[in-house]
């Protein structure tokens, strides 16, 4: 009798909750209301109604952090594809990619690389590191920080890559590396919930890119720009659940202080997206996110500094540098940097491929380009298509 009451009360619970996300769905299909992408990046696009349906499930972030404090409480590790490392970090694993891709797309960096150079443009790529750091991946050893079984071959991806394109036109600045020889925890600049770095890791590459520069083409940022303490510090604790921790809950691993740095006097740069002419503060961060805490917290990186994405001039940089920056995500921490310490930012998105062509470089004629990525976006061919 006892489990015959538990199958009523489980078929009510369901009852109950399908009805709320139909409404919910039917919402969305009336209205246009924006669904729950954290696990169907294809919700919405009317193709699976199944897909639209799990989107739409009724109460999913209750349940999401439940099922993670529940996890943390049987002391396991895994759970929708997230993996919680030794060290307290969320990480996603990353495949063993084949040699001949990696190798294609280095050939054709080499290639962009090669007829800028022709063009008298230098060219850096940025080798940015993830969440697990090299000597932790678990191939090699079984004393990483990953669970006994599971492996990732992020940094050896991206090893390969990089090998190829040594001796080739490309310039690599391998940040892992640099992070190594400068003494740095690099978990330290990386979100414990995302896979993204921090505001202080993005100022880490800024501040090496800025060396690059300067040597290249004798143009240099504001020392003062190159110091942390130069900037104005705001803290927002427990603000930020990064894209794996919006896969597992608040409760499974916590949440991410964000912290932001913004000049101490604010000056005024031109968006040219927008065609405004504005402070800093408002043309390149977006605050609204900073001025409730969600407690979900869902993207604050992302919220926060997506709209540093973009072509920006900065009359008062100390300088008439003009960069072209091809990146993903991470450069969203990089660039407010860049827009501060020159007076011309150009942002092309790497998703988009063909974007970076000749006649661009030509009409816009940049001072350096920058090609910045997340290493898992070395599985795509496509982001590594230039017309040249």
């Amino acid at each position: 009798m006892k489990n015959r009451y538990y199958a009523v009360l489980f078929l009510a619970m369901l009852i109950v909750l399908g009805l709320g996300s139909t409404a919910k769905l039917t919402d969305h299909y009336l209205n246009n209301t924006p669904l729950n992408h954290v696990y169907e990046p294809q919700a919405g696009e009317g193709r699976l109604l199944d897909t639209d349906f799990t989107a739409s499930f009724a109460g999913s972030r209750f349940f999401i952090n439940l099922n993670g404090l529940m996890r943390r409480a049987a002391g396991q590790r895994e759970m929708n594809e997230v993996v919680k490392l030794d060290n307290g970090y969320l990480a996603g694993t990353m495949e063993d990619l084949d040699d001949w891709l990696l190798e294609q797309n280095a050939d054709k960096t080499a290639y962009a690389a090669h007829r800028l150079k022709e063009m008298g443009v230098p060219f850096l790529y940025v080798a940015t590191p993830e969440t697990i750091a090299p000597q932790d991946s678990n191939v090699f050893t079984q004393d990483g920080v990953l669970p006994a079984g599971l492996e990732d071959y992020g940094n050896i991806n991206m090893d390969v890559f990089v090998q190829r394109l040594s001796g080739s036109d490309a310039e690599v600045m391998d940040l892992r590396a640099l992070m190594r020889e400068d003494g740095i925890d690099p978990y330290s600049l990386m979100y414990r919930t995302d896979h993204h770095w921090t505001t202080e890791g993005g100022f880490y590459a800024f501040t090496k890119i800025a060396e690059w520069v300067e040597k290249k083409t004798g143009k240099r940022v504001d020392p003062a720009l190159l110091s942390l303490d130069s900037y104005q510090k705001e803290v927002y604790p427990a603000w930020h659940l990064g894209s794996r921790g919006q896969r597992t809950g608040r409760w499974f691993a916590g949440a991410d202080d964000f912290v932001l740095y913004l000049p101490r006097e604010d000056v005024e740069v031109v968006n040219h997206r927008t065609g405004e002419t504005g402070p800093f503060s408002e043309q390149v961060i977006s605050r609204a996110p900073l001025a409730q805490r969600d407690p979900d917290s869902m993207y604050t990186y992302d919220r926060v500094l997506e709209k540093s994405l973009g072509q920006f001039t900065n009359p008062s940089a100390d300088n008439d540098a003009r960069i072209m920056i091809l990146c993903d995500s991470m450069g969203e921490a990089v660039c407010p940097f860049l827009i501060l310490g020159y007076r011309d930012v150009y942002y092309l998105d790497s998703y988009y491929p063909g974007n970076l062509t000749q006649s661009l470089v030509e009409e816009w004629k940049p001072d350096a380009v920058i090609l910045l990525q997340y290493p898992g976006l070395l599985k795509n061919d496509y982001s590594y298509e230039f017309s040249f």
